[in-house]
């Protein structure tokens, strides 16, 4: 009634980069404010840092739903464009999509494991992994366009066009990873926990790059 608040302390026995128990707990925290049945005037809430970590990494997850949905959109469209063809840009955007779902979870398993990973990683893994998958693609399906139009087949085509460009997209991959690992160098831990995940999504693009979107070629 004097408009004064209490405050209930919990000891937990979690991980602190247990983000499933952490949810579990947190959920289960809240089911009890239904059970407690508070009287009229009286308000219950969740805070300190298990609740607050919980409470980021679903606003995180919110936003880099969004912000993938939006980017396949924008690039499919670019790719219609450029392409001029329906096929070619399905294609081109398949391997960036695996590599971003494979990429996110072997993060998280680093992560898991200790490996600190920077609030922002998976907004900017998103842009950074269709960006640098779709520059790939677009230099390789070119390629193959030009050997198809000299004459070769399309499983023929796929060889040179790929001994073209795999040097090129791998020597670009290497110096995107090698400038994103400099970040490691940084003393703000925001982006100093950002280098090693985002060279990991890159690494994890350029096999695909080399290997699935050649296969998706032919």
């Amino acid at each position: 009634p004097d408009g004064g608040a209490a405050q209930l302390l919990i000891d937990a026995r979690i991980g602190g980069f247990d983000i499933a128990s952490q949810r579990t707990l947190v959920a289960r925290l809240h089911a009890t404010f239904v059970d407690a049945q508070a009287p009229p005037g009286l308000e219950l809430h969740l805070a300190g840092p298990v609740a607050t970590n919980v409470a980021n990494q679903a606003s995180s997850n919110r936003a880099s739903n969004a912000t993938s949905s939006l980017s396949f959109v924008l690039v499919i469209a670019l790719l219609l464009l450029i392409f001029r063809s329906l096929l070619a840009p399905i294609v081109t955007l398949i391997p960036p999509a695996i590599s971003l779902v494979v990429s996110t979870r072997l993060i998280g398993l680093l992560g898991a494991h200790g490996l600190k990973i920077s609030e922002i990683t998976s907004l900017l893994l998103i842009v950074l992994l269709i960006g640098a998958g779709t520059d790939y693609g677009l230099f390789l399906v070119f390629r193959v366009r030009e050997a198809m139009r000299s004459g070769m087949e399309p499983d023929d085509a796929v060889v040179p066009a790929l001994a073209r460009v795999g040097e090129s997209i791998t020597a670009s991959a290497g110096t995107v990873m090698f400038a994103l690992l400099s970040l490691l160098l940084a003393s703000f831990g925001i982006y100093h926990d950002l280098g090693i995940p985002l060279a990991i999504g890159v690494a994890v693009m350029l096999a695909a790059g080399l290997t699935l979107l050649p296969a998706l070629l032919t």
